[in-house]
Formats: C-alpha cells, sequence, structure tokens
C-alpha cells in the first residue's frame, strides 16, 4: 500500500486509522509570532468585521497535526473524518482547503492533499522556527481550537515585554543598581537580585506599593514599566478591533474554555496629585486622591504536553501506518 516518489516517501492517513482513532490526541503546533498575525487578521465582511483568517490557518494547522509528513492520501474517501477533527462541515472543509491552496499552503494532488513544510510556512508569515506552543487536542472533547491562538498571542507579547524590560535594565547599569538597592532596602533576598525573574516580580510589587507612599519611586519604574500585560484596549489595538467589547468577549469565551485565568487589576489610590506622566491616571476632586488603575493579569493555563510526548506521538502514529 506504500507509494514513493523521487524525492520522499508519502505519509498516508487511511480511513482505518480514523476508524481506530477515537480518542486520538493531535499535538497542534503554533510557531512563534504566527498567532500574532492571525489574531489581527481582522476584515470587513458584508456590514461585519470579522477574522476569518484566523478559522482558516487553524484548519491548516490541525490538518499539519493529523499529518506530520505533510501527505493526506484519497481524502474525500475520509473527508467526514477530516471535517470532524477540523471542526466543520463538508462544504466548508472544501472551502478551507481551496483557501489553503490559494494561499499556497496545501496542494491537490488527484484525491490527495500535499501540505507544505514549516520552512514555507515561516516563508509566507514570517514566523519563527526556534519556538513553537504545543497544544493537546481531542476533537471528541474540545471545541473553538482557534480559542487557542487569540491566547498564544497574549503569550508571545507578554515574552516580548518581557525581553524588553530585561534589555532595558541591562542598558541602564545605573537605574538597576538603584532598584536593586531599594528592593533590598525593602527587605528583598540580595541573594537573589542577580535572578531576573526576582528581580521582575520585586519591581511589580515596587511599582504598586510605590505609587501610593513614593512617587519618585514610582516615577523612577515608570522608565521601565515592568508590568507586561495589555489593556483591552492595547489588546483591540493589536487585534485590530474596533471595540474593547470584542476583547471582553474573547477572554470570557477563553476562560469558559479553561485555557486562560484572569486575575482583575488592582485600584490603588494616592493622596499625592503630581504624577509622571507615562502613568496613566485619574484625579478624583472631591476626595483628593489620585487613582491608578492596573490591567487585569492573563494567566495562560499551561497545556499538558510537551515536545516528548509530541515526538512520541508522531512516532507511534507512523509506526501504526507502517504495520497497516
Amino acid at each position: 500500500m506504500f507509494g514513493f516518489t523521487n524525492y520522499a516517501p508519502k505519509y498516508f492517513v487511511t480511513i482505518n486509522d480514523c476508524l481506530n482513532q477515537q480518542n486520538k490526541i493531535l499535538y497542534i503546533k503554533i510557531p512563534y509570532n504566527l498567532a500574532t498575525r492571525a489574531t489581527a487578521e481582522r476584515h470587513l465582511v458584508n456590514v461585519y468585521e470579522t477574522n476569518s483568517f484566523i478559522k482558516y490557518i487553524t484548519f491548516f494547522l490541525i490538518l499539519k497535526a493529523e499529518t506530520p509528513f505533510g501527505f493526506i492520501q484519497d481524502y474525500k474517501k475520509q473527508i467526514d473524518h477530516l471535517s470532524f477533527i477540523t471542526q466543520c462541515e463538508r462544504q466548508t472543509f472544501k472551502k478551507r482547503l481551496q483557501w489553503c491552496v490559494n494561499e499556497g499552503l496545501a496542494t491537490i494532488e488527484g484525491d490527495d492533499i500535499r501540505l507544505v513544510s514549516w520552512k514555507q510556512v515561516s516563508a509566507l508569515y514570517y514566523c519563527n522556527l526556534d519556538s513553537f506552543k504545543l497544544i493537546a487536542y481531542n476533537p471528541h472533547e474540545q471545541k473553538n481550537i482557534h480559542l487557542h491562538l487569540f491566547a498564544a498571542d497574549i503569550e508571545d507579547n507578554k515574552k516580548r515585554q518581557t525581553y524588553m524590560v530585561k534589555q532595558k535594565l541591562e542598558k541602564n547599569p545605573a537605574l538597576t543598581q538603584e532598584i536593586k538597592s531599594i528592593m533590598f532596602n525593602c527587605g528583598a533576598d540580595v541573594s537573589k537580585l542577580n535572578d531576573f525573574d526576582y528581580v521582575l516580580n520585586g519591581m511589580r510589587k515596587l511599582y504598586r506599593q510605590s505609587f501610593v507612599v513614593e512617587p519618585e519611586i514610582h516615577a523612577m519604574l515608570n522608565r521601565i514599566r515592568p508590568d507586561v500585560n495589555r489593556g483591552i484596549k492595547g489588546i483591540a489595538k493589536a487585534w485590530d478591533c474596533k471595540s474593547t467589547q470584542t476583547v471582553c468577549y474573547w477572554k470570557k469565551r477563553m476562560a469558559e474554555a479553561g485555557i486562560i485565568r484572569i486575575y482583575k487589576g488592582e485600584r490603588l489610590t494616592s493622596e499625592q496629585r503630581t504624577r509622571n506622566k507615562q502613568c496613566d491616571v485619574k484625579w478624583k476632586g472631591n476626595t483628593k486622591q489620585t487613582i491608578l488603575c492596573l490591567v487585569d493579569t492573563i494567566h495562560i493555563i499551561p497545556q499538558p504536553v510537551n515536545e516528548a510526548n509530541a515526538a512520541r506521538s508522531g512516532k507511534e502514529n507512523q509506526s501504526k501506518r507502517q504495520a497497516a
């Protein structure tokens, strides 16, 4: 049953495979930065703005997870299974498959589908292949898998912001030393002050505390901005949403799906009137207080999957097909 080209062996997905893998887990790989591209692709359709790209690219990622070597044989004979794992009807499956062809992500060779390599995906969307986010996906239990791309963008942005904070500290050694001295005076563990994560968490605590009692320290910390979370306005701008209500909707959906956990931002008040211009605050005249509303912290709930599990699963699936 195995056929070969002149270049590489074909990777077959057979009907028996589909029927015998009722509880099959697919390990979906999301390249770093692809989620950022996907979440920003909003367009006007009729009278509404929508993001169809994120559903199309999720369709491709699921097929890529189903057949890591990129070849599906006789897809028309197993379209019911493929429609099921990609969470769409037959006609929608054909429409999304044609989109993949038009986008340069797949080719149809007779009744077979050949998907492009990750290197070609990177060339199309300028994503980084040095890092992948892995999603354990069971189509029998999970729906709306594209929600994970919204979460991946939030996670990617936090990583970028954290890297920027680290760069600012490295480029400003005098400021860094001053911050560490303040943290030490506030009871920080001196043996951990060379640990960036420890310093970052300490800066976040100091940022909140200094707003209330030490405006000079707070103004200094504003040069670094240790809070790497985005508010709904920042996310709406990144996702090209006209309204922040769209972001609130997706945050609610992700929380309901168990993908994220939301911690409401604190509301801090201070008797000080003057504030650093970089600090977004409100003056409450009747109580003579300055109010700082911190943005929500979005925690991405870790997925029970790792690279070893995904690699092992791919080898097991390949062995089953070779045994067949």
